[in-house]
Protein backbone atom coordinates (compact mmCIF):
# COMPACT_ATOMS: atom_id res chain seq x y z
CA UNK A 1 0.00 0.00 0.00
CA UNK A 2 3.03 2.33 0.59
CA UNK A 3 4.06 2.09 -3.15
CA UNK A 4 1.16 3.16 -3.95
CA UNK A 5 0.74 6.38 -2.09
CA UNK A 6 4.38 6.95 -3.37
CA UNK A 7 3.38 6.90 -6.26
CA UNK A 8 0.33 8.60 -6.34
CA UNK A 9 2.45 11.63 -4.70
CA UNK A 10 5.18 11.80 -7.26
CA UNK A 11 2.29 11.89 -10.11
CA UNK A 12 0.39 15.01 -8.14
CA UNK A 13 3.60 16.39 -7.55
CA UNK A 14 4.80 16.11 -11.24
CA UNK A 15 1.91 17.13 -12.65
CA UNK A 16 1.36 19.92 -10.50
CA UNK A 17 4.93 21.45 -11.71
CA UNK A 18 3.50 20.73 -15.25
CA UNK A 19 -0.08 22.49 -14.85
CA UNK A 20 2.06 25.21 -13.51
CA UNK A 21 4.98 25.38 -16.20
CA UNK A 22 2.06 25.88 -19.06
CA UNK A 23 -0.59 27.87 -17.48
CA UNK A 24 -0.13 30.46 -19.38
CA UNK A 25 -0.83 28.46 -22.70
CA UNK A 26 -3.86 26.66 -20.89
CA UNK A 27 -5.47 29.88 -19.99
CA UNK A 28 -4.83 31.80 -23.16
CA UNK A 29 -3.06 34.74 -22.07
CA UNK A 30 -1.24 36.70 -24.46
CA UNK A 31 2.23 36.53 -22.73
CA UNK A 32 2.96 32.73 -23.52
CA UNK A 33 6.19 32.24 -21.93
CA UNK A 34 6.70 32.95 -18.22
CA UNK A 35 9.86 34.85 -19.02
CA UNK A 36 7.90 37.44 -20.26
CA UNK A 37 5.93 38.26 -16.74
CA UNK A 38 7.63 40.77 -14.22
CA UNK A 39 9.35 38.82 -11.90
CA UNK A 40 7.28 39.26 -8.51
CA UNK A 41 3.65 38.31 -11.07
CA UNK A 42 5.76 35.59 -12.06
CA UNK A 43 6.61 33.80 -8.63
CA UNK A 44 3.29 34.35 -7.01
CA UNK A 45 1.37 32.76 -9.92
CA UNK A 46 3.83 30.01 -9.75
CA UNK A 47 3.11 29.20 -5.88
CA UNK A 48 -0.61 29.85 -6.21
CA UNK A 49 -0.81 27.74 -9.79
CA UNK A 50 1.09 25.01 -7.85
CA UNK A 51 -0.62 25.08 -4.43
CA UNK A 52 -4.13 25.42 -6.29
CA UNK A 53 -3.07 22.05 -8.45
CA UNK A 54 -1.24 20.50 -5.41
CA UNK A 55 -4.81 21.13 -3.49
CA UNK A 56 -6.87 19.57 -6.17
CA UNK A 57 -4.48 16.08 -5.92
CA UNK A 58 -4.91 16.44 -2.16
CA UNK A 59 -9.25 16.86 -2.10
CA UNK A 60 -9.06 13.49 -4.53
CA UNK A 61 -6.28 11.62 -2.11
CA UNK A 62 -9.53 12.95 0.68
CA UNK A 63 -11.90 10.65 -1.54
CA UNK A 64 -9.96 7.97 -2.56
CA UNK A 65 -7.96 6.84 0.17
CA UNK A 66 -9.90 7.90 2.88
CA UNK A 67 -13.27 8.07 1.98
CA UNK A 68 -14.82 5.82 -0.30
CA UNK A 69 -13.99 3.27 1.49
CA UNK A 70 -16.18 4.83 4.63
CA UNK A 71 -19.16 5.84 3.21
CA UNK A 72 -22.29 3.81 1.52
CA UNK A 73 -23.77 6.88 0.10
CA UNK A 74 -22.36 9.62 -1.62
CA UNK A 75 -23.61 12.72 0.26
CA UNK A 76 -23.12 16.82 -0.88
CA UNK A 77 -19.58 16.99 0.49
CA UNK A 78 -17.92 14.23 -1.61
CA UNK A 79 -19.41 16.07 -4.53
CA UNK A 80 -18.30 19.32 -3.38
CA UNK A 81 -14.61 17.86 -2.75
CA UNK A 82 -14.82 16.15 -6.82
CA UNK A 83 -15.61 19.42 -7.72
CA UNK A 84 -12.29 20.73 -6.10
CA UNK A 85 -10.16 17.78 -7.08
CA UNK A 86 -11.46 18.06 -10.60
CA UNK A 87 -10.86 22.12 -10.70
CA UNK A 88 -7.07 21.84 -8.74
CA UNK A 89 -6.08 18.86 -10.69
CA UNK A 90 -6.70 20.52 -14.36
CA UNK A 91 -5.56 23.80 -13.45
CA UNK A 92 -8.65 25.97 -13.15
CA UNK A 93 -8.93 26.06 -9.41
CA UNK A 94 -7.08 29.56 -8.89
CA UNK A 95 -8.53 31.05 -12.26
CA UNK A 96 -12.47 30.31 -10.80
CA UNK A 97 -11.66 31.49 -7.42
CA UNK A 98 -9.76 34.55 -8.00
CA UNK A 99 -11.08 35.52 -11.26
CA UNK A 100 -14.50 34.69 -11.35
CA UNK A 101 -15.24 35.07 -7.68
CA UNK A 102 -16.97 32.85 -5.25
CA UNK A 103 -20.74 32.31 -5.56
CA UNK A 104 -21.62 33.75 -2.39
CA UNK A 105 -19.07 37.02 -2.52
Amino acid sequence: MTSIYITYWAVAILSSFLITYFTPTIHGLPLKKWRDFPWPLRMSQWILNFIGSLVGWIALAYFIFWRIHSFTTLEIGDFLVLIVAFYGITGYLPYILIQKGLPWK
